[in-house]
């Protein structure tokens, strides 16, 4: 690929149906590099994660470490790969809107993912933080930051400022637009949920009749293998059906920049002059 074509705007004001398109339009232009990077730097995370998890859940099952100690670490393990994926994701997106014309490599990806990455941890950390409290306080809460979280993690991205106040500004950007972007939200997931169902239906009935055939007996270990083959299955798959989600926020996120501050229209006034 000598040089790749350019044609979707970023900071341009979208309604749901619109980020919808966009968002298919933009995985058609960066589907190469993203996966590719997928496969180079989150795929080998998945399956060290996947064998960890398998090694912990042996030593809870022989007493060796605690249920609770045993559950938090595979929950770790299990984030670090869909983390990796994140950074792969937002990188390429910025690289695709720079004034970088050439091709997309891996190498520059992972020159902007050890960029952005003290920042991106720092603000992935606080607004989980943040997320894991309001599950604990109330429903409410919880589900308005978790439709705030992603586009926190944007404007942490794009702007440099601390913390507290990507957090006021985040909520100040998605005033009045809070109920758009849950609507995104549950569009997106019900094309993903599609998806993983077609994806995942026969190891699951596949597990279905394993379970079904050892039921009344003793003998688990066919039933407890198939089921984590789905399980690790649907987290390999999230590797790749998570970017679906992110580019959709990344859109929209740019649509409530220049809805909000018109930001591409001074730059298109400043070139003017």
């Amino acid at each position: 690929m000598d040089e790749m074509q350019k044609t979707i705007v970023f900071y341009k004001v979208r309604s749901v149906s619109e980020v919808t398109n966009i968002t298919v339009e933009a995985l058609k232009a960066i589907y190469k590099p993203l996966y590719k990077a997928i496969f180079i730097y989150a795929l080998p995370f998945f399956a060290v994660s996947a064998y960890l998890s398998i090694q912990l859940n042996e030593l809870q099952q022989a007493n060796e470490i605690g249920f609770f100690l045993a559950s938090f670490l595979s929950y770790v393990l299990h984030l670090l790969p869909a983390f990796i994926s994140s950074i792969i994701v937002y990188s390429i997106l910025d690289i695709y809107h720079s004034d970088y014309e050439g091709e997309i490599s891996t190498t520059l990806v992972f020159e902007k993912m050890k960029q952005m990455a003290p920042r991106f941890i720092r603000s992935y950390l606080f607004i989980y933080l943040i997320v894991c409290v309001s599950v604990v306080l109330l429903v409410v809460p919880m589900i308005y930051f978790s439709i705030l979280s992603p586009y926190f993690l944007l404007l942490c991205w794009h702007k440099n400022e601390s913390l507290t106040e990507s957090l006021k500004s985040t909520r100040k950007l998605i005033k009045g637009d809070w109920w758009a972007a849950f609507g995104l939200l549950i569009i997106v997931s019900i094309v993903i949920g599609i998806i993983s169902m077609a994806i995942l239906s026969i190891p699951t009935i596949i597990f279905s009749i394993t379970v079904f055939a050892k039921m009344g007996t003793k003998d688990l270990a066919a039933n407890n293998s198939v089921f984590q083959f789905v399980v690790y299955l649907s987290q390999f798959m999230a590797l790749f059906l998570t970017p679906i989600a992110i580019i959709s926020t990344w859109y929209f996120y740019g649509s409530l920049i220049e809805k909000k501050e018109g930001k591409d229209l001074l730059t298109r006034i400043e070139s003017m002059e």
